[in-house]
């Protein structure tokens, strides 16, 4: 992985540049973090300590709130806070003091322990992904780390408990190793952005533990390993309004995952261009006049916003049938559909239905195309093809 090992969102050289002459000087926002399911019994703000980095050593500590992406991944590349992790989390009964609680229903959590720290262990329970984290010591104390990142704002709380005396707050500890970027880069310079706090579940969303699938590990650092999957799927718009889907095409589910130390799994969302109107075309376009355009996936079937965790392979529709229609901030062409494209028929008749069920007009066969109503985009360094509709031309347009 050594090549590609740069292109984690900064070059190993900026990374070791920056350890060597960044001097964090800004202030931890008041704000408080996000805890599920906690309650506080009291609470009062203090505030925090100021992020520092020892100049020479590249050895940032405190947290910064403020940090950079380059800052994230030179703590994950190499922590040092002290956690020590399980490649695979440790089932474990729930302890005492959850008994009662409702939100600690053990019939919708799991408990485990995940690592160790300066001879404590670090637990969480897991509710499709990890929820809290806590840490016990030898003697069966527990503290619940409510803020476990560096990029995360110490509220500066006193009396504040996890539901219970027994579980008090402790903001003074975080975990280098838990301090992720907002994205990574993938070596085409296409982003991949990540959820800063979410620490992840033990399977692919949609997947169990037992059948979770086959990747291929794009990148690595720090404990974590960037998969990337391709699993076969249908087209989807056949069983939502009967059309018949284009003979002689296929498709696959793309995605990334964000592979942890602890035995995690985290969504990444690829973001090869943020939207029709980030495209500079060369050839005319509806989207001036309609604001109500917006990208979405081919295959993504649901109401509301696109989250671009999951793009489809299509496989089958000759390059011929494809021509450029603009090109990405990063050089790279998206193209638009000929008169003959395959996709476009079925595409329509998805469109068309939509509107009817609605009841109202669809635009002609041509106005759809040239709008356009949907798009290709070849993965940088690849011959595979991804499809993007526009959302007000597509089978979505009954939301």
């Amino acid at each position: 992985m050594g090549a590609s090992l740069v292109r984690m969102g900064v070059s190993a050289m900026a990374i070791a540049a920056l350890l060597a002459a960044s001097a964090c000087s800004s202030k931890p926002d008041a704000s408080p973090s996000s805890r599920p399911s906690a309650s506080a019994t009291q609470s009062s703000a203090t505030s925090g300590s100021s992020p520092t980095v020892t100049q020479g050593t590249g050895i940032f500590t405190g947290r910064n709130p403020a940090m950079t992406d380059e800052e994230a991944l030179a703590r994950i590349a190499s922590p040092k806070t002290g956690e020590t992790w399980f490649s695979v989390p440790k089932p474990i009964a729930a302890p005492s003091w959850a008994a009662g609680n409702p939100d600690l229903d053990p019939a919708s959590i799991s408990w485990f322990e995940f690592g160790m720290r300066a001879g404590n262990t670090i637990v969480g329970y897991i509710a499709e992904n990890i929820q809290e984290l806590f840490e016990r010591s030898q003697g069966g104390t527990w503290q619940w780390i409510g803020a476990p990142s560096a990029r995360q704002a110490a509220t500066g709380a006193t009396g504040v408990t996890f539901g219970s005396p027994a579980v008090p707050l402790n903001e003074s500890i975080y975990y280098d190793s838990l301090t992720l970027p907002s994205r990574f880069i993938l070596p085409s310079g296409e982003p991949l952005e990540v959820n800063q706090n979410d620490k992840g579940g033990l399977a692919n969303p949609g997947y169990t533990v037992a059948n979770q699938p086959k990747g291929t590990t794009v990148d690595s650092l720090g404990g974590y390993s960037i998969v990337r999957y391709a699993t076969p799927v249908t087209f989807v718009w056949t069983g939502t309004y009967g059309v018949a889907a284009p003979p002689g095409v296929t498709y696959q589910d793309l995605y990334y995952m964000l592979s942890t130390p602890y035995g995690t799994h985290i969504p990444l969302f690829y973001d090869p261009f943020s939207g029709l109107d980030a495209v500079t075309w060369s050839v005319p376009t509806s989207f001036a006049t309609d604001g109500s355009s917006y990208l979405a996936d081919i295959n993504d079937i649901s109401c509301g916003v696109w989250e671009k965790d999951h793009n489809t392979i299509i496989v089958g529709v000759p390059a011929a049938e494809w021509t450029v229609g603009g090109t990405t901030s990063l050089g790279h062409s998206v193209y638009v559909p000929t008169a003959s494209n395959r996709l476009l028929q079925p595409l329509y008749d998805s469109y068309a239905a939509a509107k009817s069920k609605a009841g109202q007009p669809a635009a002609s066969l041509d106005t759809f195309r040239t709008a356009p109503a949907f798009v290709g985009y070849i993965i940088p360094g690849t011959s595979q093809w991804l499809v993007y509709l526009n959302g007000a031309y597509s089978g979505r347009a009954w939301c």
